[in-house]
């Protein structure tokens, strides 16, 4: 009888103490598929060099010894809950893949989450499915984080990671990648002629301050004291000089694509445009 209880105490205590299970025996992240809910169209990430850095086995709900992990997986853990994000943003189901390195790929995902992509404020938000919604039974069958229902800001490794996929992007790289250029390939005759007169003014200007130097002897001079100068329409000049040398620019006002023509006492004229 007595050693009936023992048995039943070294159970009991066996049971009690909590068990630590790291991510190589749960398995690594070998596939994250990003599906958009709006169009049903989706993308794999299997490089393992940028998966090892999203392990489903990180964060809240997920423990080393008896410590609970409080960084990792695609989430801003320490950012707390975030605020809802506005209605309308297009929405990526985002599933992770979890095997062996040896096995073979599961049919089924180990986790699944939601994640939008604010452009105005260039944020990533991470849902965490609640209680009814699709793949709750499926997460905490894996992990039970207490945070469920909720959103949190995704992490910056994250949105760094699927920006080459063209998920991610801010409003003004948008705008920047719909510029068009008025002085680039397909620039218009009308345009030429204004680029033209451009050079010409440049140009123009590049002579008087050399001639009245070599002639006169005289400083170089502003902008102003240049007789004769006609500023083509849209064009801005501006020039700085300390009398020993000088330098101008001549920008189209216009142009989305900011196009300026530099030079300066060496009498070269150069061609630049915003950086993109």
């Amino acid at each position: 009888m007595r050693g009936t209880n023992c048995a039943l105490i070294l159970v009991l205590l066996v049971t009690l103490v909590p068990v630590s299970t790291s991510a190589s025996a749960k398995g690594v992240t070998t596939q994250i598929t990003l599906t958009d809910l709006s169009t049903g169209t989706s993308v794999d990430m299997t490089n393992p060099r940028v998966l090892r850095d999203f392990n489903v086995w990180a964060g809240p709900g997920t423990w080393s010894g008896n410590t609970e992990g409080t960084d990792g997986f695609i989430v801003d853990w320490r950012s707390g809950i975030a605020p809802e994000p506005l209605s309308g943003l297009r929405t990526y189901e985002v599933a992770f893949y979890t095997a062996a390195l040896s096995a073979p790929l599961p049919r089924e995902p180990e986790y699944v989450v939601l994640f939008v992509f604010d452009r105005l404020s260039s944020r990533g938000y991470v849902y965490l499915p609640a209680k009814g919604d699709k793949w709750y039974e499926t997460n905490v069958r894996a992990i039970y984080r207490r945070n469920e229902g909720h959103w949190f800001f995704a992490s910056e490794a994250w949105q760094r990671a699927i920006q080459p996929l063209g998920l991610v992007s801010t409003a003004a790289q948008d705008a920047r990648s719909e510029l068009r250029c008025l002085h680039g390939p397909n620039e218009s005759p009308a345009e030429r002629d204004r680029r033209n007169a451009a050079i010409r003014l440049a140009r123009m200007i590049n002579t008087a301050e050399v001639t009245g130097r070599t002639n006169s002897g005289m400083p170089y001079q502003p902008l102003s004291a240049i007789r004769n100068l006609t500023v083509p329409d849209r064009w801005d000049p501006r020039l700085v000089t300390d009398g020993a040398t000088y330098a101008f620019s001549v920008k189209d006002t216009t142009d989305p694509c900011g196009f300026t023509l530099f030079s300066d006492d060496t009498g070269i004229i150069y061609v630049g445009e915003a950086m993109r």
